[in-house]
């Protein structure tokens, strides 16, 4: 079980999260973690279908229109 979340820190940040498994599928995505409160994202307490090593996809919303910009915080916990 892991969570992933990515915080904006400056700038006007639109911040979007995808987990991809193994195979590179995605498993896992959000936006906006809490909708119209914020523009940080939250993948919380997913259950990873397989073992194997996982990517997160830490990027920004609008990239079809120049998108957002701004630094950011990436975390990553675990659950035994």
């Amino acid at each position: 079980v892991v969570t992933v979340s990515m915080v904006a820190t400056a700038g006007r940040l639109d911040a979007v999260l995808f987990l991809l498994d193994p195979n590179g599928f995605q498993v896992a995505d959000n936006d906006d973690a809490v909708v119209g409160e914020s523009t940080d994202s939250l993948i919380s307490e997913y259950t990873l279908p397989e073992d194997g090593q996982y990517t997160i996809v830490a990027t920004h919303y609008g990239m079809q229109f120049g998108g957002t910009t701004g630094a950011y915080d990436l975390t990553f916990s675990r659950l035994n």
